[in-house]
């Protein structure tokens, strides 16, 4: 007989016992139900329940590990050496198999339900199949290696013999050695990838390696890496700006599950600072940057946090005994014994049976895409308000499981909400996105509060205006942007068409920073704020939508003007009546200027309003047209084709009349900031504040000029931009108040500067002396966001801006208030809501104060101190 009888009731006995007891745990269990009844109780019954299941567990566990070994017994007979020999070949094969099957491995399982059978089997077979294979090879391995054992003769048998003592001290001495000599870290793959990292990126910069060499010239052709390719994590902080955060996830494949919800890892950060893991930090000096980044690469890995908990411990335990491991081990910042580096291959032994956590002692890290693929997820913990996202991952589908994976833990975790619409990245029928990024809120405080971000999201796409070398290779490559990553090795079409790629989006995206003279001012307030503007989601068929609206609303004017109700025209064009009204003559280029002050006969003012008015509706049918044109043709890119030169030239003709540079300032705001900042680049049209230290005096444009109120009862009841103010808001007591008016001088129509001046907004400060000032003495300036006012007709045409500047170099000149000494400005916010019962303002209200919030941070405003969180009152304030 193959086995005894003997010993087949040696094998079973532990796993008989463990099942009587069992039996006698599941018996008491049912009395206790039948006269266990009180509550105070039932903790005691659950303790029952939980010893129950964890007892037949370890029975059908030993029950498997007895028949393995009984197994291993017959095939351990020399009768089956050949069953031998083909069970061993199996497990070899397989074992190839499961090292082949990388990108099977390393894919995470989506969370998501196919909603057809075939899909939910698919689903099933690609969470099922690694585990299922991986456990075969272990246990064939387990039945070969067994097999051997009774090959030699090893039993209880012979105790007391060297055949028995043998092995098992030379089992112990090797793992002994194991744990004293084998480095984890530097036998295997992550040394290997480490290494190329190094090269290939850090020692891109390194020309020698020699560094006291002279002769830097063809001594960096290396494939090998060098001396002083790589630096350590000490001398990263030598360099203040820009922090370099390296993510990876902290595996804790054998830590409390339930507290970080059974995602098998936690983020962590490495840096110049050390490691942080939440909020607890350490220096980690001495760790290279190429190991780091290895460590943040290390994509097929023994455990890989929320992938091995699909997987399970069979797939680690595999990948740590074939040595595929590209992880990292580092200390835990809570660990007191840094230094502490004995017997450093316990580490192999911990990754072989997924005995990892983050509680303590040391961290396993892997591919920061084992808990999230961005890095967003510690941006949003370190609170910051700009964040640029480059979404890279390989998502054939466009299904954005990354973006879904941390929008859902930075809610989870953080309580933070973050809005943005995907719909411009998704690729039409003919693989066509429309636009290279979008622009979302971080909501930091909850949907209604004001403590906001700014995220720019940027994903692979082709829109149809990439080179032609990119367009070729994505004909010719389907699935380009989104090409696998399992092949490492890209030709060089591949990794030019990439690069180009992403060279192309980024200057798509960020292309409005490059105009003429804004270098210098495209502070990151700025640059996000105008980006809000620039790739603020579109609705669907805008463009067919927006030329049918055109032709309704040119209809209209048409209709308007010329069958319309006099009194109608003059309050639609009420900037053209506000000038009138005054008694100001309309001025040919044979007319000297004429003066506000001087009086005319109404016959007169009225003709001249007619004239005005009627100059003005026909330049708001040619700014439609030129709008039109703008977007059906798309001159922001082709306004140079030879087709369309002549709409070009027409309106260069219209824009150089002194009529449409005249009046181009007042009704650009009706158009939208495509168009305006269009013309003010070709057609070099618009108005400028003359005190702005950017402002070219040389350009023939109509001014602004900020001056103070004297009479502020007459303003108020005479300028109609305060009549507008009093519309929407309460007029507060003047008294208290210095009111600065901001005005726009017109050109006349022979094209020079007039003296007609039309007041285009105000400003209503408080000024108050800062307590506890240094040095003593010193005033601040305040104001209401809502008494910094332009009407919302001419929002659009950068008068809000211009007048803060001009507010802001007003209280910074000694000379406009000799007697006070200025040192801040503050602005107040109240809560964003459009009536008193809309307690959770809609996505549009939200998007409106998040752009005035990031208005004022664009001019150097910072916040002061947190939100009212009762009131949602918030205040900015800049310092000089």
């Amino acid at each position: 007989e193959w086995v005894s009888f003997t010993e087949s009731k040696c094998a079973f006995a532990l796993p008989a016992l463990l099942g009587t007891c069992t039996l006698m745990l599941l018996g008491a269990r049912v009395v206790a139900a039948r006269f266990i009844r009180k509550p105070h109780w039932i903790p005691c019954v659950a303790g029952v329940e939980r010893c129950t299941m964890r007892m037949l567990g370890l029975t059908a566990g030993m029950a498997v590990i007895a028949g393995l070994w009984l197994l291993a017994a017959f095939l351990g007979s020399v009768e089956n050496k050949m069953q031998l020999k083909v069970t061993g070949t199996s497990a070899g094969i397989l074992a190839l198999v499961f090292t082949w099957a990388k990108k099977w491995l390393t894919d995470p399982v989506q969370e998501t339900r196919g909603d057809t059978y075939l899909a939910f089997a698919v689903s099933w077979l690609k969470r099922a199949g690694p585990k299922a294979l991986s456990t075969i090879v272990w246990l064939l391995i387990f039945v070969c290696v067994g097999a051997l054992v009774h090959l030699w003769g090893y039993s209880v048998i012979n105790a007391f013999t060297l055949k028995f003592w043998l092995p098992l001290a030379a089992s112990v001495g090797v793992i002994f050695l194991a744990c004293l000599l084998f480095d984890p870290a530097r036998v295997g793959m992550h040394e290997f990838y480490r290494s190329r990292i190094s090269r290939c990126y850090l020692g891109a910069s390194n020309l020698s390696h020699d560094p006291k060499a002279t002769d830097l010239a063809g001594l960096n052709r290396h494939i090998s890496e060098r001396p002083c390719d790589d630096i350590t994590l000490k001398q990263m902080r030598e360099v203040a700006r820009p922090i370099h955060l390296v993510c990876v996830a902290a595996n804790d494949m054998s830590g409390d599950q339930l507290s970080n919800l059974y995602r098998g890892a936690r983020s962590a950060v490495l840096s110049g600072n050390g490691i942080s893991l939440g909020n607890k930090t350490a220096q980690l000096d001495d760790l290279r940057l190429s190991a780091a980044l290895t460590a943040s690469a290390a994509a097929f890995n023994s455990q890989m946090g929320r992938v091995s908990m699909d997987l399970g411990p069979s797939v680690g335990f595999l990948m740590s005994a074939f040595n595929l491991r590209l992880g990292l081990w580092v200390q835990h910042p809570d660990n007191r014994h840094r230094g502490n580096y004995m017997f450093p291959g316990r580490f192999f032994l911990f990754e072989l049976f997924g005995m990892s956590h983050t509680t303590g002692g040391n961290l396993h890290l892997s591919d920061g895409n084992h808990f999230e693929n961005f890095g967003l997820y510690e941006l949003v913990r370190r609170h910051c308000r700009y964040i640029l996202v480059s979404d890279c991952g390989a998502d054939s589908e466009v299904a954005f499981d990354d973006l879904a994976n941390v929008l859902r833990r930075v809610r989870e975790d953080f309580g933070v909400e973050i809005e943005l619409d995907v719909a411009p990245l998704r690729p039409d029928a003919n693989r066509r996105a429309k636009q290279h990024a979008v622009v979302g809120t971080i909501h930091y405080d909850g949907m209604g509060g004001m403590d906001k971000g700014t995220i720019i999201y940027v994903k692979p796409c082709l829109t149809g205006d990439e080179p032609p070398d990119v367009l070729q290779y994505s004909t010719r490559n389907d699935e380009f942007p989104h090409e696998g990553t399992a092949d490492q090795f890209y030709d060089e079409a591949q990794w030019e068409s990439y690069r180009r790629l992403g060279e192309h989006a980024m200057d798509a995206v960020l292309n409005f920073c490059k105009t003429e003279g804004s270098g210098a001012h495209n502070t990151p307030d700025r640059l996000f704020r105008d980006a809000r503007s620039h790739w603020h989601p579109a609705p669907e068929d805008l463009n067919v939508n927006f030329l049918a609206m055109s032709e309704r609303c040119a209809n209209l004017e048409h209709d308007l003007m010329s069958e319309g109700p006099e009194r109608l025209r003059a309050e639609f064009f009420v900037e053209a009546t506000a000038l009138t009204a005054r008694g100001v003559q309309p001025q040919s280029p044979h007319d000297p200027a004429t003066t506000s002050d001087t009086p005319t006969a109404p016959p007169q003012a009225l003709a001249h309003h007619r004239e005005e008015i009627q100059i003005l509706s026909y330049l708001v049918r040619v700014a439609q047209i030129m709008e039109d044109l703008w977007v059906a043709a798309d001159l922001d890119r082709y306004w140079s084709h030879p087709l369309n030169e002549g709409w070009m030239n027409y309106f260069r003709r219209w824009a150089a009349t002194p009529s449409f540079r005249r009046w181009w300032p007042v009704i650009a705001s009706m158009y939208s900031l495509g168009l305006r900042e269009f013309v003010r680049k070709r057609f070099n049209v618009g108005a400028i504040d003359p005190t702005s230290p950017t402002a070219s005096t040389d350009q023939n444009l109509a001014t602004l000029h900020l001056r103070e109120v004297d009479n502020k009862a007459e303003f108020f009841a005479q300028s109609f931009v305060a009549q507008q103010f009093i519309q929407s808001e309460s007029l507060p007591n003047l008294a208290n108040y210095r009111v600065l008016a901001y005005d726009l001088r017109l050109l006349d129509y022979s094209g020079a500067l007039s003296s007609q001046i039309l007041p285009v907004g105000f400003a209503l400060v408080t000024e108050n002396p800062v307590a506890d000032s240094q040095p003593p003495g010193t005033w601040k300036a305040e104001w209401d966001v809502r008494y910094l006012y332009v009407p919302d007709s001419l929002s659009g045409s950068g008068f809000t801006s211009k007048l803060l500047d001009a507010v802001l170099r007003f209280y910074t000149n000694p000379a406009s208030v000799p007697a006070r000494k200025f040192s801040e400005a503050l602005v107040h916010f109240t809560p964003s809501t459009t009536s008193p019962q809309e307690t959770r303002p809609g996505r549009a209200a939200r998007f409106e104060r998040v752009r005035d919030i990031e208005f004022y941070k664009s001019r150097g405003f910072s916040y002061v101190g947190a939100e009212n969180v009762e009131t949602g009152a918030l205040t900015l304030k800049k310092m000089w």
